[in-house]
């Protein structure tokens, strides 16, 4: 017999609490705060585990898996009861060592879905009624949703390789120059989330307007003066309330599921209409981070200051959920413009 895949080996230690002293007095916040240090722990030690092994290439370790995908809109048509994903112990006309996939089923859903039935082939193979290897299935998939959208990229692109290899039109797509109010000394080069004590907005932040950055400069800062930094951002996986293409993409995750303080919740008409204030408009009120990182994005734009409100003019806010080493920004020199960075190559 096959050895059998495993995708988390054992159950993580839950971390002690008392090491999130410094974060918000809020009951609510604090909670929140809490479960998404919880989650990059799972990830870390999950890591650590596996050797830094890519989870969904550990299921194929076996020769004998074959993953398949499938016409499921055909199967029902013929009778078959198919839905997402299956396995032979399920669905008896699928081959033993086979898993099923429906194409219609998104790609960045797949490998989810795929630790779901190899977990569960596993237990039924071993004689395990279904119901109890389906719970025992979507632990495993929970699992591994919260360590793929809380995990910081390792690999962040490289705007100066960037600059080299593609077109000024395909740079400026994909980099923006912006931003940042804050103090004058940055430990080692990079913006980092809960930079002061006791209260954390949900990310880091950057603005195209030089004057709005000079209002947070102009604030007390610890250690120091304030300074209004010039920054590189990566803005590719920002998503843009103003761009047509983004909303409708996001629509169309009303009904998938999204990772919330490590379990899932279903991504409802409801909230997607809460999340804008009015077209084009995310405001602090009304973003949910959960959201928009479950479904790839980096960051959210949101609207500072809206001629909604009766200001004039809008303002805007570039928010970058993960800070430290691995966030996709970088301090330029002040004067700094995409054009000037990009012809240095």
């Amino acid at each position: 017999m096959c050895p059998q895949v495993r995708v988390v080996s054992s159950t993580p230690v839950r971390p002690n609490l008392n090491k999130y002293s410094h974060y918000s007095k809020d009951p609510q916040i604090r909670q929140r705060e809490q479960a998404r240090e919880k989650a990059h722990e799972y990830a870390k030690q999950f890591s650590q585990e596996h050797g830094g092994k890519d989870p969904l290439a550990m299921l194929f370790e076996n020769p004998k898996f074959k993953i398949k995908i499938v016409n499921g809109t055909k199967l029902r048509q013929k009778g078959v009861d198919f839905v997402f994903g299956g396995h032979h112990y399920v669905y008896k006309f699928i081959p033993k060592w086979e898993i099923w996939i429906e194409k219609a089923v998104p790609v960045t859903e797949r490998k989810a879905i795929i630790v779901h039935e190899i977990e569960e082939y596993h237990k039924m193979e071993k004689g395990m009624s279904y119901p109890k290897a389906h719970a025992i299935a979507n632990k495993k998939e929970r699992k591994f949703r919260v360590v793929n959208t809380t995990k910081i990229r390792t690999n962040p692109s490289d705007p100066q390789s960037d600059a080299k290899s593609i077109s000024f039109k395909e740079f400026s797509k994909k980099y923006i120059v912006l931003f940042h109010g804050g103090p004058e000394n940055i430990s080692e080069g990079k913006l980092k989330r809960h930079a002061r004590k006791g209260y954390d907005q949900g990310g880091i932040f950057f603005t195209p307007e030089i004057e709005l950055a000079k209002q947070y400069a102009s604030t007390p800062w610890e250690g120091g003066k304030g300074k209004v930094h010039t920054v590189l951002v990566k803005q590719d996986k920002i998503f843009d309330p103003r761009k047509p293409s983004d909303v409708s993409k996001l629509k169309k995750k009303i009904g998938k599921t999204y990772v919330v303080d490590d379990d899932e919740a279903e991504f409802t008409q409801q909230e997607f209409d809460h999340l804008f204030t009015s077209p084009g408009n995310i405001d602090w009120n009304t973003f949910d981070e959960d959201v928009f990182k479950s479904f790839g994005y980096d960051g959210v734009i949101v609207t500072e200051r809206s001629s909604h409100y009766g200001e004039g003019k809008h303002l805007y806010t570039y928010v970058l959920f993960e800070g430290g080493k691995e966030s996709p920004h970088w301090f330029v020199p002040s004067g700094t413009t995409l054009e000037s960075f990009f012809n240095e190559k």
